[in-house]
């Protein structure tokens, strides 16, 4: 797990609880104490928590410096398995689709890949995807309404559930935080769970799209059973034994190729 999810796991955790020991967040991220003191202090630095001993608290003394995830630096290796994934998706999508895309890093270069394609409608729920298909006046943006979480740059909450009740989309993309070793599907909160759970009901069909460091790195809050997908696409580092029990449940996969292994 990347250290952006583990901070917005952290994040999550403390708004709901206000605060967390390390111990705790040890075993739950499946890292070193180590590990997880790094993160603390980083989270500190931006003021959205107080270090205390063996633990942290919620600092609700002033708004937390979230830093801009279009600032996030990503090392390239994570780039190239985003634009791998996003250009694979973005082949799925013909002109006169109805899409859904949940926030998410790798959603969002999918944004970027589609944003030439004439006469789609995307629904979503991630404000930098939407920014990023005001580009090309040809594709209708749908904007789920609801309360806007700040570290993600999406909404959630009753209004955007309530408000996406309304539609029917020919494809979904569901980026998926991580995957259990039983290969169940988990995200980082409870209400992108709950949203994603309304968008699989909504959706003709389901695609799941994720690294493969997702695999035996289970998030915080569950989302369903690997079977309530049609198709998933990741990058090509994936095990063979979780590629042969996915083909297995009859569920098509993609894999990207890399451009380092390609020239080799």
């Amino acid at each position: 797990m990347f250290a952006v999810q583990r901070a917005n796991i952290i994040k999550e955790y403390l708004l709901e609880k206000k605060q967390v020991e390390v111990t705790t967040l040890s075993k739950l991220l499946n890292v070193s104490e180590v590990t997880i003191r790094r993160d603390l202090e980083k989270l500190e630095k931006e003021g959205f928590l107080i270090r205390t001993h063996g633990g942290a608290v919620l600092n609700e003394q002033e708004t937390p410096d979230i830093p801009d995830i279009i600032d996030i630096t990503l090392d390239e290796d994570m780039i190239e398995d985003y634009e791998g994934i996003a250009n694979i998706a973005a082949h799925m999508v013909d002109n006169g689709d109805i899409i859904m895309l949940f926030n998410g890093p790798i959603n969002l270069h999918i944004a970027k890949k589609i944003s030439k394609k004439n006469n789609i409608t995307v629904l979503t729920n991630d404000i930098l995807i939407a920014y990023e298909l005001t580009k090309n006046p040809y594709i209708k943006i749908v904007f789920l309404g609801g309360t806007i979480d700040c570290s993600s740059k999406a909404t959630f909450g009753t209004l955007a559930i309530s408000n996406m009740g309304n539609f029917f989309v020919n494809k979904a993309f569901i980026e998926i935080d991580g995957i259990t070793p039983q290969m169940q599907l988990t995200t980082s909160s409870s209400e992108k769970a709950s949203l994603i759970e309304l968008g699989i009901k909504i959706s003709k069909e389901k695609i799941a799209v994720c690294t493969a460091d997702a695999f035996d790195n289970p998030s915080f809050f569950y989302i369903g059973e690997l079977d309530i997908i049609d198709k998933i696409i990741t990058n090509p580092r994936l095990a063979d034994e979780k590629k042969n029990y996915i083909f297995n449940k009859n569920i098509q996969l993609f894999t990207s190729v890399r451009i380092s292994e390609g020239s080799e």
